[in-house]
């Protein structure tokens, strides 16, 4: 079953996002209920989000502008987090950094730099770096498993070398520019 045929069977399930109703500065008009809550800009929805209680949540939110509209489905504590992810999955908002473009875009850009020039630029400022090193100049986000990857991926190409040291009856690698290229 495809991705598409889930959240058309799911339709069925889970109610329609409710048209905006009022202006998102208005918070006053929540509910201290628990419950999703959609954010539009004009027709379309542009955020969808979830929280215990929705009107402190959008009293401080930084999508809620003087010209957005706000609608909400009150919910259980426990049913809001399935909701929310159903509808970010089903809508794709743009302003949610779950939605999966956004979430491609952020795992392979930190900062406007791809991760392949930061490592590249950490590794030709700081000769001998070790792999926790290196995950941290990148962006604490990153996992070392995909440190390890993107490692393996530029040593492959030439750009980093690679050396094991003994320090203290253990052996450590550390990792020196091998290129003068700038990586793109």
């Amino acid at each position: 079953m495809t991705a598409a045929e889930i959240y058309e069977t799911a339709r069925y399930f889970f109610p329609p996002p409710p048209s905006a109703e009022f202006y998102a500065t208005d918070a006053a008009r929540l509910p201290r209920s628990s419950g999703v809550y959609f954010i539009y800009d004009g027709v379309s929805i542009v955020y969808v989000g979830e929280s215990v209680c929705l009107r402190d949540r959008l009293s401080c939110h930084e999508h809620a502008t003087q010209s957005r509209m706000v609608s909400f489905i009150e919910c259980d504590r426990n049913q809001r987090k399935r909701l929310e992810s159903f509808y970010i999955g089903l809508l794709n908002p743009r302003l949610n950094s779950q939605s999966t473009e956004r979430c491609r875009i952020d795992r392979t850009k930190v900062s406007g730099k791809s991760l392949c020039r930061r490592a590249y630029e950490h590794v030709t400022s700081n000769p001998g770096c070790s792999l926790s090193e290196l995950r941290k100049a990148i962006g604490w986000k990153h996992r070392s498993s995909k440190v390890r990857s993107l490692i393996e991926r530029m040593t492959e190409w030439g750009f980093i070398c690679e050396q094991q040291r003994q320090t203290r009856g253990r052996t450590k690698r550390t990792y020196f520019a091998s290129s003068v290229e700038a990586v793109a």
